[in-house]
């Protein structure tokens, strides 16, 4: 029987691979180390369309380079989350990023290419792409439906995708966590990546074989 990941397990894939993947952006002394280990542009692009997009980031890139556009996506006050409020949110983010995208409002005709534009700002930087997009509206889905974990037949093509999205990821977060695991030897950089823990008074810094693994992830 195929497993089948709760969205639990996908919330802490999300989380866990987010952390690497913003260690890598934002410190070249740690997207060095890992090209050293294997590790590429086209991996790193592999794993943001994997991961899930963030208001600031979109926020930031549309205000400087496309302001009209910002204006259409967050002139309403759309803002990021928490809790139940979180899926409205994003399901509306996404749904004006579509129509940016697709040139589906008919208000916007005369703005096409330059929406078409911003939309592909976003994909670049891989704050949304069309993955991402599908895998979000996945994962809403099955928070809305709040219903019991069902066997994997009934599984709905949202659903499915989600999963196959997941599974992915997870494979790709797998990888590379234990690759950078076995290479990485500065403890700063190895906390930055999430494959070890600060140092508390009750836990120890965790060994590279022994290195927290989110749930989905462990063998």
């Amino acid at each position: 029987m195929e497993t089948v990941l709760s969205a639990r397990e996908i919330d802490q894939l999300v989380a866990w691979g987010g952390k690497f993947l913003r260690a890598a952006s934002i410190k070249s002394e740690i997207m060095e180390l890992l090209i050293g280990l294997g590790y590429s542009d086209t991996e790193h692009k592999q794993g943001w369309d994997l991961d899930e997009p963030t208001f600031r980031r979109a926020t930031a890139a549309l205000l400087r380079l496309h302001p009209e556009q910002h204006g259409y996506i967050f002139g309403d006050g759309l803002s990021a989350k928490t809790g139940p409020e979180s899926l409205g949110s994003v399901q509306t983010f996404l749904d004006r990023y579509v129509a940016l995208r697709d040139g589906t409002d008919q208000g916007r005709a005369d703005k096409r290419e330059a929406d078409r534009a911003a939309a592909s700002t976003l994909e670049s930087r891989h704050i949304v792409t069309p993955a991402i997009e599908q895998h979000l509206r996945g994962l809403i889905e099955i928070v809305k439906q709040a219903a019991p974990p069902r066997a994997p037949a009934l599984v709905t093509a949202s659903e499915e995708s989600l999963q196959n999205a997941a599974k992915m990821f997870e494979a790709w977060l797998r990888d590379w966590r234990t690759t950078a695991s076995a290479g990485m030897f500065r403890r700063d950089y190895r906390i930055m990546l999430g494959i070890s823990r600060r140092r508390t008074v009750e836990t120890a810094e965790p060994t590279p074989e022994h290195s927290p693994q989110p749930p989905a992830m462990q063998a």
